[in-house]
């Protein structure tokens, strides 16, 4: 809280403090050749949980010139391996999230939202950079999304249910990075709908243009497309 920061009650640690430089990623992967442990260092951003893994193991393949396609075969399936059943499809659900905070996760999780993210943060899946904001790793991102892509009925509902929520947080960016990550058109009209006024408002006329774009790729014509352009050209 501001109080307990204030009074030294609490110490903030911003991402930078909670990864690990090179020099520290090099003397946990001892196992690994000088120039693959710099690789792997650089492809994670120094994160705990891989570099940890990394560092564990001396079955993990051989890395080339494709270390990101390596960590997503190898690392993710292990990590994802380490967590409780019970959760597994809800860190899955929040890779669909392009931001995650506390908020998020009890909204989606009510009843299990603290086992959610102590599980998560404990695997590595999830890093806690505030104390109510979370990183998932864009390699671990890339994994989860390629397996709910995969499941029409889970993403269905995954996608769903964390638009729902940026909805009615009024989070535009994140609910236009959800349509597009999953092309759902009908998305970005609501989208549309919802934030054209506020949108003029505060003169986001640039991101209005992006997302009326967005929508006619897709091939669909809408009352509010062409609303959003005339007022835009005005």
């Amino acid at each position: 809280t501001g109080r307990g920061l204030m009074y030294g009650e609490v110490v903030e640690l911003d991402r930078e403090a909670l990864t690990f430089t090179s020099p520290e990623a090099l003397e946990i992967l001892t196992n690994r050749p000088r120039d693959e442990a710099r690789k792997i260092h650089a492809a994670t951003r120094g994160w705990p949980a891989v570099i940890g893994l990394a560092g564990l193991t001396s079955e993990m393949p051989p890395i080339g010139g494709e270390l990101p396609d390596t960590l997503h075969q190898y690392f993710a399936e292990e990590l994802l391996g380490a967590l409780p059943r019970e959760v597994r499809a809800d860190v899955v659900t929040l890779s669909v999230a392009p931001s995650i905070t506390t908020a998020l996760i009890q909204n989606l999780f009510p009843d299990r939202a603290e086992a959610v993210i102590d599980a998560a943060v404990s695997a590595g899946f999830l890093l806690r950079v505030s104390d109510v904001e979370f990183e998932l790793h864009p390699l671990l991102r890339g994994f989860l999304l390629a397996k709910i892509k995969e499941e029409d009925e889970s993403r269905s509902a995954a996608v769903k249910a964390v638009t729902d929520f940026f909805l009615s947080t009024r989070s535009w960016d994140d609910v236009f990075a959800i349509a597009h990550d999953f092309s759902q058109p009908d998305v970005l009209i609501t989208l549309l709908e919802q934030a054209l006024n506020e949108c003029l408002l505060t003169g986001r006329l640039t991101t209005l243009a992006q997302w009326a774009d967005e929508i006619v790729s897709h091939g669909v014509e809408s009352r509010i497309v062409s609303l959003a352009r005339s007022e835009n050209d005005f």
